[in-house]
């Protein structure tokens, strides 16, 4: 006979001191016995808040149960049994949406219930009542918890009233609301100093000093407690105290004045470099107030309430993307999957931990089958565990082979442990425990791969236009960065999906699996978005063959413009468009589709106006965290523990990014509009820019700026006429760019073009070129030149720049031709370029700046009569070497003649060449009038030339020099090799060497076959070969153990037949070698030519008195008292003619030219100016 029993609950609020019931719920008779009843029970409700944590206790009458419920600030649960009241448990509501306590959370609470419900329908009902009132509770969760003061929503207000709010977001670029910022920061210090009043109040801070008080010569003693203020009057009235209270306001000076002087301006309009921008003040502060309580998010025991901010800030990021998340889950099925997302330090860990995730979910299956095998943990249910196969079959789990494993979907994998704890009782303990013996983490790739008899590495597929994060990544979790393969893009720089698809295709017939595919979504060039879409579907189809992989978006960039997406899916007034324009078709689409994926790489330090550094990584399937946790690296069937952040990811837990990414998302509104209206402004700047830009073209003679995203007439035509684009142009100079926001606003037009423009996000790639007489310059090598040197003055890389010189602050970037192919070459040929070079590109320019260095690429392109340089050597017949350079048309030559030198001459050089043995000597061409100046043809078809000789490398020509007014003549060329690019090759495999003289004084000079390279020449040397050399014939020779592509790792050449074999022994003078790399290989340098203008009114005495002196200030040669500095020979119209003029020399203060070498001299020039007394 059944044993009958009453239970009855009621849950009391209390708001305001006020104690009210509020009753919810069913009565009915449970004919069942009590330990039946009791199990029952605990299986409904073991998935419950605390509100319905409550102990069971049989009673003796009314056999029924009652569950009441009420809701807001604080809950009492009571459980009655005759005698009374029993336990009693009160928590805030706070604790009842605890983030673990959503709807979906209850999933399975709800599916067991169904269950029940086929054992007792009274149960059922109470199961069904439940549900309907968890998921009416969560119905509505706050979207923010910081109290809103406006009266208007956001989608109410006008653009001027938002445009009002969101000048109160930032300091200002000219600090403007630099009195709101201190005085929140004066507020923020009185909030961290009353919190720490409240912690035990009456329990002053204080110290306990102990004293020894001595009581016998035995040394026994008492010890006498003290009891002082931790910081008293006396030591803050202490000149020690008061010293060290300076040195932190000197110390905040010097970095406040160097920080000034030597940061980029991000704040700035004129900063147009990069994605990085002005961060917003309550990040800011939200940021500051979280450093001031130091909290360890490692576990919620060292931050329990930024634990939780985390968990929201992550519930928002995942809402924002589109993943089911706490604040949509009323609109949930019980058996939704649900999003998770946390904080990182950047998008690099964040990408990281994706590959951490990819990589573990891809080899879980394989260390389950390991599990299952005779004599293992689970061989007890290998007969009968069934593993659903991406492509819709149903097989054996055990009786699968590596590639069937390999290719489960990511949700089949995740559901493994709950069908294992549903079907087999097996807990997430029990699976982690035993698991741990297989994993990857414990036993290794390579073990599973040789287990399984995997030979083809698993593959990772991207873009081209990837970030440097993920080869590292490979790097960093085993799977190596030659198993990255890069997908080839299209004229916007988006993943071609047909590309991808016939490698996925070719790999599924190989049988080699991939791990994931990642879609750049928001690339760091040129603001493009991958096909989202498009990937899923072909996963899809991927799949019915028997291919499956993860798809994750890599949207650093572009995640929080999704906050746009449902916007641009309303119907806005067109006035609103001038404000915040929205996104265009493509972008939307992509964007909208990042639901889908399975993993999204988000930085709040980027589009969230927060704080370097702040990434974050977001699931769209919760379970899926558990494979970033080393405590336990294993899919857990249980409702995890979300509040616990820190056992997830790579690092600690940093919890000032997670307070500032969550303050400025309630402030700005990250889910209801000011994000969306916030990110819209800057895309209509940053279509302006591009506007400007892309019609710069229009107002100089010699410049073309083009942008990398077409305008719209070349996306039309395949190929439109230079009048076309000339007509487009002007098109938008004239509704665009010279007219203001408030005149788009009514302009239908206008704004259709507008929303044609630019990028897919708001980053604008260009690159420039110049016109000599009108005509397009066609050489790759030149064209970067130009970009580089505008890159070098529009940037701040030396601790020398100075901030107040950068009109505007750009970037540069360099597109590879072997990984952009057709893409880049369309892009050069819209240039006017042709050649197989990589081409460097900007995001910003400055027409002015751009004019200038136009100057330059014609000193490198065009020869004019010079200087000309050579090294002299030989003391019985002379040579003369000449000093090229690979980049300046005038110099363009290896050449190598011999002659003689007019007088006694010979004889005072070499009187000259024994007292200073350790010096090198050179000859350099000379004029006294700039029109007798020739070009080096012009010298060796006269076979004579003026020059001086100088000891080393003379710094102004004319300034004493060893010997003057020289002659030299030709009488034989030895070597003349142009240095155009098109005769120079591959690096050879063996050193060649010009070797020239006779047997009484043989020289060599190194082969210039390829660049850059090193000008190595010896004069004197030694040589003893077999057979002897022939005198009268030409000859190169080689090192055989100096490997020339080792010293350049660049591919092998061939090399010649070998006639004489031997040893050549170098001179022991110092002055007989001579090594340059950095003139040889320097991108532009020519002589300085200093003179007057042809309008001067100076005298001859001032004339040359001011150029005398700024011959030696070279850092002020562009303009000194009237005076001009010319790079190259000036033209002749713009001199005075017959005026004393002088001339630089081009081997004045150069910089090293190799990466290495330049990285070395600014950190040198750091060091120097801050530790040097500098």
């Amino acid at each position: 006979m059944p044993i009958t029993c009453r239970r009855e609950y009621m849950i009391r609020s209390y708001k305001r001191g006020i104690a009210t019931t509020a009753s919810w719920g069913c009565t009915l008779s449970l004919p069942l016995p009590v330990h039946i009843h009791l199990r029952l029970l605990c299986s409904m409700f073991v998935r419950l808040p605390p509100i319905v944590r409550i102990q069971y206790a049989p009673t003796l009458t009314s056999p029924c149960i009652r569950l009441l419920a009420s809701s807001p600030s604080y809950v009492s649960v009571v459980s009655y049994t005759q005698r009374g009241p029993g336990h009693v448990l009160s928590v805030p509501v706070s604790g009842v949406l605890r983030p673990r306590y959503h709807a979906a959370s209850y999933s399975r609470v709800f599916s067991r219930c169904a269950y029940l419900m086929s054992l007792c329908p009274h149960l059922g009902r109470i199961a069904e009542s439940f549900s309907n009132y968890v998921r009416r509770r969560m119905a509505n969760p706050p979207l923010y918890l910081i109290s809103r003061t406006s009266k208007k929503p956001w989608n109410e207000k006008t653009s001027e009233e938002k445009y009002n709010t969101m000048g109160s977001w930032f300091l200002g670029p000219r600090g403007e609301n630099a009195d709101i910022l201190k005085e929140k920061m004066s507020s923020l210090v009185d909030q961290v100093k009353n919190g720490r009043l409240q912690y035990w109040p009456d329990d002053p801070v204080r110290l306990r000093v102990s004293r020894p008080l001595y009581l016998d010569s035995q040394s026994h003693y008492l010890m006498i407690h003290v009891i002082q203020d931790f910081i008293t009057k006396a030591m803050s009235d202490s000149q020690d105290f008061k010293d060290s209270v300076d040195e932190v306001q000197l110390g905040i000076e010097y970095l406040g004045t160097q920080l000034a002087q030597h940061s980029v301006p991000f704040f700035s309009p004129r900063y147009a470099g990069h994605m990085n921008g002005e961060i917003s003040m309550p990040a800011t502060l939200g940021y500051i107030v979280a450093q001031q309580y130091n909290q360890n998010n490692a576990a919620p025991e060292g931050g329990p309430f930024s634990s939780y901010i985390e968990w929201r800030v992550g519930q928002q990021l995942c809402a924002m993307i589109g993943f089911n998340s706490y604040f949509n889950s009323s609109s949930q099925r019980p058996d939704d999957i649900v999003g998770w997302g946390h904080i990182t330090a950047d998008g690099s860990i964040a990408n990281l931990e994706s590959l951490w995730i990819a990589r573990n979910l891809k080899y879980y299956p394989l260390a389950l089958k390991q599990a299952m095998a005779p004599g293992a943990p689970f061989d007890f249910i290998a007969s009968t565990f069934m593993a659903n196969l991406c492509n819709g079959e149903q097989k054996n789990f055990y009786l699968c082979d590596a590639w069937d494993l390999l290719n489960l979907t990511p949700t089949e994998v995740a559901n493994i442990p709950t069908r294992l704890s549903n079907d087999y009782n097996i807990s997430s303990d029990a699976l982690g425990k035993c698991l741990e013996q297989y994993s990857i983490q414990t036993v290794g790739k390579q073990k599973l791969d040789a287990d399984f008899n995997i030979t083809k590495p698993a593959q990772y597929m991207i873009s081209v236009a990837n970030h440097y994060s993920w080869p590292k990544a490979c790097a960093v979790t085993g799977i190596g960065s030659e198993n990255l393969v890069t997908i080839g893009v299209d004229y916007n720089a988006r993943m071609d999906p047909t590309i991808l698809e016939n490698k996925l295709k070719d790999l599924c017939e190989a049988k080699q699996a991939v791990y994931c595919v990642v879609l750049i979504e928001g690339t760091t060039e040129h603001g493009s978005l991958d096909p989202v879409g498009e990937v899923i579907a072909i996963r899809e189809r991927m799949q019915k063959l028997g291919m499956s992989f993860m798809i994750h978006a890599d949207a650093a960039w572009g995640g929080y413009f999704a906050t746009k997406v449902t916007l641009a899916k309303k119907k806005r007034p067109e006035s609103e468009y001038a404000f915040s324009i929205p996104l265009n078709e493509w972008a939307n689409d992509q964007l909208r589709n990042l639901k889908r994926v399975d993993t999204v790489t988000v930085d709040p330090h980027k589009s969230g106006y927060v704080p370097y550094p702040a990434g974050s990584l977001c699931l769209r399937d919760d379970r899926h965290r558990f494979l970033t946790t080393w405590t336990s690296p294993y899919i857990n069937a249980k409702v995890g523990d979300d509040i616990a952040m820190g056992i997830y990811g790579i690092e600690g837990r940093c919890v000032q990014r997670q307070f500032a990414a969550f303050l400025s998302h309630e402030i700005i509104g990250l889910l209801d509009g000011g994000y969306a209206d916030l990110l819209g402004t800057a895309m209509l700047t940053g279509v302006k820019m591009y506007g400007h830009w892309a019609t710069m073209s229009l107002e100089s003679p010699v410049l073309t700026v083009t942008p990398f995203n077409m305008l719209p007439i070349e996306k039309e035509k395949p190929n439109p006429t230079p009048d076309e684009i000339k007509a487009q142009q002007e098109e938008i100079r004239t509704k665009i760019v010279n007219r203001r926001n408030d005149e788009l606003e009514h302009d239908l037009d206008a704004m259709s073009l507008v929303r044609q423009l630019g990028s897919d996000t708001m980053i604008n790639a260009f690159a420039c070129n110049f016109k000599v007489d009108g005509v397009i310059n066609t050489d790759v090598v030149e064209a970067n030149f130009l970009n580089t040197r505008i890159y070098q003055r529009l940037s701040v890389l030396t601790v020398n720049d100075d901030l107040k010189d950068r009109p505007i602050i750009i970037l540069r970037t360099e597109l590879m031709q072997k990984n952009y192919l057709g893409t880049l070459d369309m892009f050069k040929s819209r240039m006017g370029l042709s050649g197989s070079e990589d081409l460097v590109a900007l995001t910003n320019v400055s027409m002015e700046t751009a004019e200038e260095e136009i100057k330059n690429c014609l000193v490198r392109i065009q020869e004019r009569p010079s200087i000309h340089s050579f090294l002299v050597q030989g003391t019985n017949v002379l040579y003369l070497v000449y000093l090229p350079m690979f980049n300046v048309e005038n110099h363009k030559r290896q050449l190598i003649v011999t002659g003689t030198l007019s007088g006694d001459a010979m004889q005072e050089y070499t009187a000259a060449k024994e007292q200073n043995n350790d010096s090198v000597f050179t000859i350099h061409t000379k004029s006294t009038v700039l029109s007798d100046l020739k070009t080096l043809d012009q010298i060796l078809a006269d076979k004579k030339f003026v020059g001086d000789i100088y000891q080393g490398l003379p710094q102004v020509y004319g300034s004493s020099p060893i010997l003057k007014d020289v002659e030299f003549t030709v009488t034989s060329v030895h070597t003349d090799q142009s240095l155009d690019r098109q005769n120079l090759h591959a690096y050879p495999n063996e050193m060649p060497f010009y070797l020239y003289g006779s047997s009484k004084e043989y020289h060599i000079d190194h082969v210039l076959g390829s660049a850059p390279n090193a000008q190595l020449s010896a004069s004197g040397v030694t040589l003893d070969v077999t057979p002897a050399l022939d005198d009268s014939k030409k000859y190169t020779f080689t090192f055989d153990r100096e490997i020339e592509w080792a010293m350049q790792p660049f591919t092998e050449g061939s090399t010649s037949t070998s006639v004489s074999e031997g040893t050549i022994t170098l001179p022991q003078n110092a002055g007989d070698i001579f090594v340059d790399y950095e003139h040889l290989n320097e991108e532009i340098a020519a002589d300085v030519y200093i003179m007057v203008p042809r309008d001067s009114t100076m005298s001859d005495e001032q004339i040359k008195a001011d150029i005398d002196n700024m011959s030696w200030f070279l850092a002020q040669m562009l303009r000194c008292k009237g005076v001009l500095g010319d790079a190259g020979r000036p033209e002749a119209s713009t001199i005075k003619e017959g005026a004393y003029f002088a001339i630089v020399s081009r081997f004045t203060g150069k910089q090293p030219t190799d990466t290495k070498a330049l990285r070395s001299a600014q950190h040198q020039a750091w060091v120097a100016k801050f530790e040097g007394g500098a």
